[in-house]
């Protein structure tokens, strides 16, 4: 009798024991970003995120310690990280789908430009991916799950020397965030050049490049208010939307509880809603603040808008073919209609947006995350 009580209690045991909380994990976080750098709060929230709710253990490596912004792809994709930020317009031919919608960002601007064209594309970039099955595959290629992007404020041209007219582009070496934006460089006369973004600040300083295109959020994210002397606003628009700032190593997220799995989503949300909305703040601040800072501000003519506008419309059909001939992305025209539907909705939805990372995260956990099911999501 009392052999048969052990037994039924050890198999009570065994059975209790099969549906307690899964054990606490470790997992190796690495990113390119320097702590002071806008994007920086993704990992603030993030990080906190997962502390508070979970039983994961974060070793974060920040800065580029453990893998820079060049190395995180292969690098998450071989398991040196478990979660790590990878920029996809470096890896045009590893990401070819998702990289079709970020180089679809200068639509966000041209035309009627939207007071926060950041917090549009990350949305319209987000809900394209996640639904998008070629999308899905690509990351799955690279050992890789997706799990939300942010977005930069809009686009200018942050330069050594002023540039006021159209004129001025030409012979100018502009640094290039994204494919699109180097064929608008070439298209008014500029040479692109291809530097990683934490190289630009020596860039130009040492004058490799004369210009930088990208966010004027970078004067204090960079400190490129140090090395130039003018920014022109409104002339290249657009934004940077390819920043992926938490996938995932696939084989860790499928060894993963549900319960982790819906941490990291959670927190992801919260991350790229707060990274967001503060590159909208410090835009808007460094704006007012570049005169202070020895930096001229230079708002672009109507001329230059309007040329501007003209290269957007043009160079859609330039960006169909590329990624149908050179990345065999199957039917561009339709995924790009698709696109454009998308940035439209997510110009509705944010025209009233109050600049908050609060509302900003509730509308894109309301319209995004909240429909994913971490049962099955990146689980085949």
């Amino acid at each position: 009798m009392k052999q048969l009580l052990a037994c039924l209690a050890l198999t009570l045991a065994l059975i209790g024991g099969a549906t307690t909380p899964s054990a606490s994990v470790e997992l190796v976080f690495a990113h390119g970003y320097p702590t002071t750098h806008p994007l920086s709060v993704t990992y603030d929230r993030f990080i906190a995120y997962v502390k508070d709710n979970s039983d994961i253990k974060l070793t974060v490596h920040p800065g580029g310690s453990l893998l820079n912004l060049m190395e995180t792809s292969p690098g998450l994709r071989d398991g040196v990280a478990d979660i790590g930020t990878v920029l996809t317009p470096y890896y045009l031919a590893e990401f070819p789908n998702s990289n079709l919608i970020a180089n679809l960002s200068m639509l966000v601007t041209a035309g009627q430009p939207h007071q926060a064209p950041g917090a549009v594309m990350a949305g319209a970039t987000m809900e394209y991916i996640f639904n998008c099955k070629d999308c899905q595959a690509d990351y799955a290629a690279q050992n890789q799950v997706y799990l939300g992007s942010l977005s930069t404020a809009g686009f200018d041209l942050l330069c050594r020397e002023p540039i006021r007219a159209i004129g001025g582009v030409k012979g100018k070496r502009l640094r290039s965030a994204a494919a699109n934006f180097g064929r608008w460089a070439e298209h008014f006369g500029g040479i692109q050049v291809s530097v990683p973004a934490n190289e630009i600040y020596e860039a130009l300083s040492q004058g490799i490049v004369d210009c930088a295109m990208n966010s004027i959020s970078e004067l204090t994210g960079y400190q490129l208010h140090e090395v130039i002397r003018s920014a022109t606003i409104g002339f290249l628009g657009g934004v940077f939307a390819g920043v992926d700032p938490h996938n995932v190593n696939r084989e860790t997220w499928q060894g993963l509880s549900e319960d982790h799995r819906k941490v990291l989503l959670e927190a992801s949300a919260r991350g790229v809603a707060a990274a967001t909305a503060n590159y909208y703040r410090v835009s808007a601040e460094n704006i007012k603040k570049a005169p202070g800072m020895g930096v001229e501000i230079i708002k672009a003519t109507d001329e230059m808008i309007a040329a501007n506008n003209e290269f957007v419309q043009k160079d859609i059909a330039v960006i169909e073919q590329q990624f149908t001939r050179e990345y065999r992305v199957k039917d561009a025209a339709r995924k790009i209609e698709h696109a454009r539907g998308l940035i439209d909705r997510w110009r509705a939805l944010l025209a009233n947006w109050d600049g908050t990372e609060e509302s900003l995260y509730k509308l894109y956990n309301d319209e995004i995350f909240s429909k994913i099911d971490v049962s099955t999501y990146a689980m085949k």
